[in-house]
């Protein structure tokens, strides 16, 4: 199989031990966001910009704080806050011309770039651009690289989140004989890494049944986290 730069993320991905690639370069790709975040873009007026005007979700933010360095986090929200202040300077309340129960103007506000800082996150329109990208490569891979196709069979499947992605856009960008495998695939690798996760987590639930003490239940103590992350995607 031929690699390419844009091809070399998703294919190292598969030569990891993790039950989802895409979960994976996500992680990635926040991790190293996040660090840049506090680290190279303090000094560079474009990011700082960028920053500024759109902010940080809350679980970002949380993740920042949590990186334990809290002075260039402060130094990067305080300007954060000090564009809010202009745009709340700005905002304005207008009249849209129609009538309330007692026939008044009904009054609404235009927020401006307060909406923009509120409805975006630096660190998730990065991941949402680079999540569309490895798609692409992916749909890329699988109709033009046949080697690819054996390496995804091989692998431990994807979590739910992300397979439903795959398979929701498959028909659009691969040939309907290479759809079909894709979706035989998945949906098998799926069925049978869910039927384990299920095992597991039942025997964690057993592991508190005064009945089964003094039995080797090792096996089942860390079953949750995999379970999790098969439902909606890495979160532990």
């Amino acid at each position: 199989m031929k690699e390419k730069i844009y091809t070399i993320p998703l294919l190292d991905a598969y030569q990891t031990d993790c039950d989802c690639v895409f979960c994976y370069l996500e992680d990635k790709i926040v991790q190293e966001e996040l660090d840049y975040t506090l680290g190279d873009s303090m000094m560079e007026p474009d990011s700082r910009m960028q920053s500024n005007e759109t902010g940080f979700c809350a679980q970002h933010l949380k993740q920042l704080y949590d990186s334990g360095n809290r002075l260039s986090l402060a130094l990067m929200i305080s300007t954060h806050m000090e564009h809010l202040e202009e745009q709340l300077k700005k905002a304005n309340i207008k009249e849209n011309g129609k009538k309330g129960l007692f026939q008044k103007e009904i009054e609404t506000v235009d927020m401006g770039g307060l909406k923009k800082a509120s409805a975006h996150c630096v660190v998730c329109d990065k991941l949402a651009e680079a999540r569309g990208h490895y798609i692409d490569v992916f749909y890329y891979l699988w109709e033009k690289e046949p080697g690819f196709q054996e390496t995804v069979q091989q692998a431990r499947g994807m979590c739910i989140h992300h397979m439903t992605e795959i398979l929701e856009g498959a028909g659009k960008h691969l040939k309907p004989v290479n759809a079909q495998k894709l979706a035989e695939t998945l949906l098998e690798q799926q069925k049978q890494a869910l039927a384990e996760d299920i095992r597991k987590v039942k025997g964690f639930i057993d592991m508190f049944d005064y009945r089964n003490q003094g039995k080797d239940q090792s096996e089942f103590k860390e079953a949750l986290p995999p379970a999790l992350n098969r439902l909606r995607g890495k979160i532990l």
